[in-house]
């Protein structure tokens, strides 16, 4: 038992201490990006929107509206939306909102020898005139001030990349949506914070900003024989950059919001892809804090086996778990408050319970099996 005690002693440490780390620099990060001029003049950025989509004729539209509706300079504004080889109607619906834009828009294709995302975004971005490039998901939505947060934020800190908010919409109700919902806002709060920290860990290309000369600059900025993580790869190639600035824009109005997967297979396979791309990561940082969560979380799973067997280490499993959940609350609490999510504290316990088992098998098959995407299926090597 003393064996065990130590062993979840040593392990909890480095946890506690990361969560912390986390929460000062989510503190720090938020704090500094308060912006103090209550009139601030319009945004002088050129920028360029980029659009990866691949059969998302019934998602594209509302994400369409709300680029129509954006408030940002027209004179200072593109859309590129980029085809990948699309079998449904979305390129079409993609042209007709084109053509009828006050603003630059433009629809691009993937060629015959480009498949997929980065491909696709690479292609937007290098025909782009923007000094800043922005980019989303087809299946996004976000309020008319979206880029201009993102721009005068820019403005007030001229980074190499800018992550923002990306948050799940969920029903009241459901506790599957919920779930992601809660898990999304951890990872939100991992970037902003570890980013705040000065040691950046992640970002979402569904909410990102970046300068086009940095990209063009990389050797292969997305890490194109990789499948999926177009935007942790770039942010990882720009850390490693000399002299690089990473930043993360709080301010709510640049929030942007998706869907969360329907059912458990369409979660799965998601979180497949997500953990998929952790074996190309060399950043030690990344490695290190995914190495402390995982071991934390699969040490919950051993000791509530050892507790199915034996009920003598019912106190130390429960300990355990109280600590954790006590801990994963330093990050979460200032974040469920800040946007306003306090409806999630309902299923925070019973989240607590399922998270430690579905991310352990997540870790282990996500690195060891392949996922689909977008109705093309890519396979470990």
């Amino acid at each position: 038992m003393s064996i065990l005690l130590t062993l979840t002693i040593l392990l909890f440490i480095p946890y506690a201490l990361l969560m912390a780390i986390l929460q000062w620099g989510w503190h720090r990060n938020h704090l500094s990006a308060v912006e103090t001029n209550p009139h601030p003049s319009p945004p002088r950025t050129k920028l360029t929107v980029v659009v990866a989509f691949r059969n998302e004729a019934s998602q594209i539209a509302p994400l369409l509206a709300c680029l129509t509706r954006q408030n940002y300079p027209h004179d200072r504004m593109e859309v590129f939306l980029v085809n990948d080889h699309s079998e449904d109607m979305s390129a079409t619906a993609a042209s007709q909102w084109a053509s009828s834009q006050p603003f630059v828009a433009r629809v691009l294709h993937n060629g015959a020898g480009e498949k997929g995302k980065k491909a696709a975004l690479t292609r937007g971005i290098r025909a782009a005139s923007g000094e800043l490039i922005v980019t989303t998901d087809a299946d996004c939505t976000m309020s008319a001030g979206w880029l201009t947060s993102v721009a005068r934020f820019y403005e007030l800190n001229p980074a190499e990349l800018i992550a923002s908010p990306v948050l799940f919409e969920f029903h009241e109700r459901r506790f599957f949506e919920k779930f992601q919902a809660l898990e999304l806002l951890t990872l939100l709060g991992t970037t902003a914070g570890s980013i705040g920290a000065g040691h950046p860990l992640f970002c979402n290309a569904a909410n990102m900003a970046f300068r086009r000369s940095t990209f063009l600059r990389l050797k292969d900025p997305f890490w194109a024989h990789t499948p999926s993580g177009d935007d942790t790869m770039l942010l990882q190639q720009i850390k490693a950059v000399p002299s690089h600035t990473i930043a993360f824009n709080p301010h709510r109005e640049s929030v942007v919001t998706t869907a969360p997967a329907k059912n458990i297979r369409a979660f799965w396979n998601q979180r497949k892809r997500w953990v998929s791309k952790s074996r190309y990561y060399k950043d030690r940082d990344i490695l290190g804090a995914g190495l402390i969560v995982f071991l934390s979380n699969l040490w919950l799973v051993v000791l509530f086996a050892g507790a199915v067997l034996n009920p003598g280490l019912l106190l130390l499993l429960m300990s355990a778990f109280a600590f954790k959940a006590l801990v994963d609350l330093l990050l979460l609490r200032p974040l469920v408050r800040y946007f306003r999510k306090q409806n999630l504290w309902r299923i925070y316990l019973p989240a607590q319970l399922v998270y430690p088992i579905y991310s352990t098998l997540t870790g282990i098959f996500g690195r060891s099996s392949g996922f689909s995407w977008k109705n093309r299926n890519y396979h470990v090597n």
